[in-house]
């Protein structure tokens, strides 16, 4: 069985077609659906009742807003399926064989990593930063107590690399499974980018702490996880940078595990991270002079 997550806040006029999206798979009836009501203005009953003649779903329901980490751990936390896909209340599957396609290779794997059409990018991408196109095994979480931070975003990044790095081994599956769609509206889009990166800078120094407390020994693929995310604060310092002056001073854990880490990928490597970062700003700065600016906790 697959226990699908949707965490879902205020969600009721684009949900039914995420709902719809489930029902088209041909593997329905082993499918469990969880609604998430992360404390809506209304409940989702009206949903829950059109769909439960159809397919298992159930609501669970927070008495407070806590954000869509929260309410996907109290999903995972309320659940009880071996496999376990997570989907937002604004997006869909992909045709009718998405979960038949992922579930039909997860018994041999400890994840399986699809494809997503991005629509406001109209492009298609296998990405690592997010939940989506993903199927995860409830063994390896229970196994490593891998559980969501309780930030308001950038928390689904680092379980998902954090998730991956317990991992064995991960299929690669060449299908388009998932339609993410991009709201203007959404927390990620609304929030002060100052605000964001504060997020982003607090859900990674997390991740690397969880990867220190497990003693996790895959050096090459922290790296390059720790590289990714002092690029991704300097571009975005680079691009926001009268709003941007904290991170010198919130980034001091992120570059003692820089330090720690580096010496595990060449340059070669090195060079190529950084051309993945596609920003047209012009650099006031190296990026060695970036991270010679952040003080470290012991400075």
């Amino acid at each position: 069985m697959i226990d699908i997550i949707i965490p879902a806040y205020n969600a009721h006029k684009t949900i039914k077609k995420t709902l719809f999206s489930i029902y088209m798979q041909k593997n329905l009836e082993n499918l469990n659906v969880y609604i998430v009501n992360d404390a809506s203005d209304t409940d989702y009953s009206d949903e829950v009742n059109i769909f439960s003649k159809v397919m298992n779903i159930k609501e669970l329901k927070l008495d407070k807003n806590k954000g869509s980490g929260y309410a996907r751990q109290y999903g995972v936390d309320n659940s009880s399926s071996e496999y376990i896909v997570f989907i937002d209340s604004d997006d869909a599957f992909i045709g009718d064989d998405a979960l038949i396609k992922m579930q039909e290779v997860i018994e041999k794997y400890d994840m399986v990593f699809a494809k997503i059409f991005f629509r406001e990018k109209n492009s298609i991408e296998m990405h690592e930063g997010c939940l989506h196109g993903k199927m995860y095994r409830r063994s390896i979480i229970n196994k490593f107590n891998i559980r969501f931070n309780e930030l308001r975003s950038h928390e689904d990044n680092a379980y998902n690399q954090l998730y991956m790095l317990c991992c064995d081994n991960i299929f690669y599956l060449d299908d388009i499974v998932y339609d993410y769609i991009n709201r203007e509206n959404s927390i990620t889009n609304t929030q002060d980018v100052s605000y964001s990166i504060s997020n982003y800078i607090d859900s990674f120094t997390w991740l690397f702490n969880e990867i220190e407390k497990r003693k996790i020994d895959k050096y090459h693929e922290i790296a390059e996880v720790i590289l990714v995310a002092i690029y991704y604060c300097y571009f975005n310092y680079l691009m926001n940078r009268e709003k941007l002056n904290l991170i010198f001073s919130k980034m001091g854990y992120l570059k003692k595990m820089y330090k720690k880490y580096i010496k595990y990928l060449d340059n070669d490597e090195i060079v190529n991270i950084y051309k993945y970062f596609d920003y047209p700003v012009i650099p006031i700065m190296s990026v060695n002079e970036f991270i010679n600016k952040i003080k470290l906790d012991l400075e």
